[in-house]
């Protein structure tokens, strides 16, 4: 949490919570789905034949309990967006971590509304999922602050060249438009140098995460942004040297 001034943080990551150790220049709202929200009964893509057990299973399903995470971050985001709130107390930046997990209560809620729910997310749902996270971003823009998100990578071949590489973990077209609403987009990397553990950030792109790009001139193309947790953290990692004043 290096990034220079004071920072709201939207954790969709149970994990999330313990990476961020306390300071005074953030806070953090998390919005995780309960037990009585999931899903976790059989679903099957076989035909017919089991079609019957399919049925038999979901007669016990508590599926029709309505997801609620993906309202509550709705209600919160758009009532402060609306009142000027992020402004009135003074925050620079808006984070979403993680953009992986937040698709996750968007598509509950839109499979919800489709009345998919317990079932195999159709085309339908990955176009729904897709807008929809894109014009939560582009009004977190609308606010006038800065706006970071993180998201997972994935190993995917490219059908043209057969090679294989690091791509984002999002849905479709996705990989592609919310990048656009970025102008840096950085890829961490974690080593071990002589017994001690380094990370760094690509922040152009290569063969294997084609995705980094940066607007700031002069920067190296990998680097080091590992911090150490027994000094101030003003003015290490990622805010030291690779983010716009």
């Amino acid at each position: 949490m290096t990034l220079p001034g004071r920072k709201l943080v939207y954790a969709f990551d149970p994990n999330a919570i313990d990476s961020y150790p306390p300071a005074d220049d953030w806070d953090i709202l998390h919005f995780f789905p309960s037990a009585s929200e999931l899903d976790i009964s059989v679903s099957t893509l076989h035909g017919v034949k089991d079609a019957s057990k399919h049925d038999s299973t979901r007669r016990h399903s508590k599926s029709k309990v309505e997801p609620v995470s993906y309202v509550n971050f709705e209600e919160d985001f758009t009532t402060r967006a609306e009142q000027g709130w992020f402004r009135d107390n003074n925050y620079d930046w808006i984070l979403f971590d993680s953009n992986t997990t937040f698709a996750d209560i968007c598509l509950d809620r839109v499979m919800y509304l489709n009345g998919r729910m317990g079932k195999h997310p159709e085309q339908a749902d990955h176009t729904a999922l897709m807008t929809l996270q894109r014009n939560i971003y582009r009004a977190a823009i609308g606010t006038g602050l800065h706006i970071a998100i993180t998201m997972h990578t994935e190993f995917e071949k490219d059908e043209n060249t057969h090679r294989t590489g690091q791509t984002l973990m999002t849905t479709g077209r996705n990989k592609i438009r919310i990048p656009l609403l970025f102008s840096q987009i950085y890829c961490t990397e974690r080593d071990t140098i002589d017994g001690h553990i380094k990370y760094s950030i690509h922040t152009v792109g290569g063969k294997h995460n084609n995705f980094c790009r940066t607007n700031i001139k002069g920067l190296d193309p990998l680097t080091d942004v590992t911090i150490d947790f027994d000094s101030p953290l003003s003015g290490q990692g990622i805010g030291a040297s690779v983010i716009p004043e």
